[in-house]
């Protein structure tokens, strides 16, 4: 994966490697109908190209803070470097779903381990 396996947002890389990666095909039709004979007729609109990301658990505090603040920052749509069949694209994506859980408390620094979130595409990928 280009970066070294780190995630590239809006132009930043952010050191908190990828180590799970889904992708998604999600399809949004205008219309879908069935008629009296059986016969399913469907207007698709496009095809979304939808990611799970799983981050590796880390102890740079600050890296791990500047990629927490990018995923919720009030900005939705982001450029984020993704794998395709070909290598590398940049899909606008806004992210969904972040979780994470606390590793341990240290004093003033807090870990964080289990890191994972959803990229929604903005648009379809695809279109007919």
């Amino acid at each position: 994966m280009d970066n070294n396996g780190y995630i590239k947002i809006d132009g930043r890389v952010y050191y908190v490697p990828i180590v799970g990666l889904t992708r998604k095909f999600d399809f949004l039709e205008k219309s879908a109908e069935r008629t009296e004979d059986g016969i399913l007729h469907v207007q698709r609109i496009g095809t979304f190209e939808n990611w799970d990301f799983k981050m590796a658990d880390i102890f740079d505090v600050f890296e791990y803070a500047a990629l927490i603040s990018k995923l919720s920052e009030p900005n939705v749509f982001h450029a984020v470097d993704v794998p395709d069949g070909d290598g590398m694209h940049s899909a606008t994506l806004y992210f969904a779903g972040i979780t994470d859980n606390l590793r341990r408390n240290s004093g003033t620094d807090h870990f964080w381990k289990d890191l994972s979130f959803s990229g929604i595409s903005q648009a379809p990928r695809w279109t007919p």
